[in-house]
């Protein structure tokens, strides 16, 4: 049998105090009170009450400020206004405000009772469908999980690792590694705009059309990008884009060709590489996928070296704030692959995850971070 539930009573009248109290009981409630504002906020944001039932005009801290106190802690309690007011700007003011229902004085009793049993039941099945939600995005999570590689097609002269860290549960960030042919290897990091189960889905309409394509298209790394953009264009609305990196990597010839649709500027570290200044940098070539109808099939082919590293990552890495607000940056992170250019690629995506996490420390991520690093040997 459940326990009965428990009500918060904020109210400064002594009389009201005890009938409603009394009240309450007689129906099988548990009923705490507090005389004022103040210690009835203090009461209130430990969360343990199923219903807090709370007067406007009270000492010390009135019940507009308790209750937007509240909400702004997260506290989603059921709150029920009860005062004398009943202006019409006081019930709108208090619900605005986080309230859930709104009686004023005098009242009834088995009003005041039919009240409190709606508040309940509907808090009930508002904490029902965020369970069956909370379950639908872990789901979600998982199966985002899995578009991402699982296993990495083997190349003899390119040692590469990838990560994505998105910053809700799902997110819009996407790396892939595939083999469409023999001896040639795929890396793709994108962004999709925005966060959250819209951009997870949106995400997964990328993976398809790269899986797709690739295989089809070979080395035409910018054709590949064209399809994406024609298909995610008809997906979408102009509010939404993605920035997209797609290249093909030779195993034999140590070739790299790659485009780059309004994705944040990638690098290549040049094994001679003594500073920043010496990176090379691959920067966006047409605009984002989904924004035109139409863009050019724009490609650039480098050929690497034996100790160079490969940089790409979505805007999530270089921009993960600290507390002061002061950004990661992309300098830092090469910074850190010239430092530790002697690590193997997993190796250094620990290190670069590691110096992103001390950066930011305990400040929330707020984008998806995304990150492949590729040694060439």
């Amino acid at each position: 049998m459940p326990p009965p539930p428990e009500v918060l009573l904020i109210e400064d009248e002594p009389g009201l105090v005890m009938t409603l109290t009394d009240l309450l009981a007689n129906q099988g409630y548990q009923v705490k009170s507090a005389a004022d504002g103040i210690r009835g906020f203090e009461l209130a944001s430990q969360g343990a009450f199923d219903l807090i039932i709370l007067d406007i005009m009270l000492p010390g801290r009135d019940g507009f400020e308790v209750c937007r106190g509240l909400r702004q802690l997260g506290i989603q309690t059921p709150i029920i206004m009860l005062t004398a007011r009943g202006q019409e700007r006081d019930r709108v003011l208090g619900l605005d405000l986080g309230a859930d229902d709104y009686i004023p004085k005098p009242f009834s009793a088995g009003e005041l009772l039919a009240r409190i049993r709606t508040a309940l039941r509907h808090h009930r099945e508002w904490g029902h469908d965020t369970a069956e939600l909370d379950a639908e995005i872990r789901r979600a999570a998982e199966v985002q999980q899995r578009l991402l590689p699982q296993t990495l097609p083997s190349m003899k002269t390119l040692d590469y690792a990838g990560f994505c860290l998105p910053a809700q549960r799902i997110g819009g960030d996407y790396y892939d590694f595939l083999a469409p042919q023999a001896g040639k290897l795929v890396l793709l990091v994108a962004d999709v705009s925005g966060k959250g189960m819209a951009a997870a889905l949106l995400m997964a309409s990328i993976h398809a059309c790269i899986r797709t394509h690739a295989p089809i298209l070979g080395d035409d790394s910018g054709q590949v990008v064209v399809e994406c953009n024609r298909l995610f264009f008809k997906a979408t609305n102009q509010e939404r884009f993605a920035t997209l990196f797609y290249a093909v990597y030779h195993d034999l010839s140590r070739q790299f060709t790659y485009s780059s649709a309004g994705h944040e500027t990638a690098f290549l570290v040049k094994s001679g590489a003594a500073s920043v200044k010496d990176c090379v940098c691959m920067p966006s070539m047409t605009a984002p996928i989904g924004l035109f109808p139409e863009i050019p099939p724009l490609s650039t082919t480098l050929h690497l070296n034996p100790g160079d590293w490969l940089a790409l990552f979505s805007d999530g890495v270089p921009d993960a704030l600290d507390s002061s607000g002061k950004q990661f940056g992309a300098d830092r992170l090469l910074e850190v692959v010239l430092q530790y250019r002697s690590q193997t690629a997993e190796g250094m995506s620990g290190v670069i995850l590691s110096e992103i996490k001390n950066h930011v420390g305990q400040t929330p991520q707020f984008d998806d971070m995304t990150l492949i690093v590729a040694r060439v040997m």
